[in-house]
């Protein structure tokens, strides 16, 4: 069966968080997107010590659509440098597997 990945991106807005898991999930690029706000991030951004609040994209999707995944946030993103990273998923059950899978198609 084919692996599925969490990736992850994070946002400064909910209106961003949304419309990013809205597009995924609509283009079959994700299952299920889930968003979750109040997240404080710390960070140097240009040589500047920055605190934000933030919120984190957690991405459900199988490793076929991973390249796709990872060009749809770098193109649709408004930060200069998002993170987007994934995350395999060693162990799951094999009926949520197949639910992730047949979401896709």
């Amino acid at each position: 069966m084919e692996k599925i990945q969490i990736v992850l991106t994070t946002t400064d807005s909910e209106q961003e968080a949304k419309k990013l898991a809205k597009e995924l999930v609509r283009k079959k690029l994700a299952a299920c997107v889930q968003i979750i706000p109040g997240v404080t991030s710390i960070y140097r951004w240009d040589d500047e010590f920055v605190e934000d609040q933030e919120f984190i994209v957690q991405i459900k999707t199988a490793i076929f659509a991973i390249e796709d995944v990872f060009e749809y946030i770098s193109k649709h993103h408004s930060y200069d440098e998002p993170e987007i990273i994934s995350i395999d998923i060693e162990q799951a059950s094999k009926s949520y597997k197949r639910w992730v899978l047949d979401q896709m198609m």
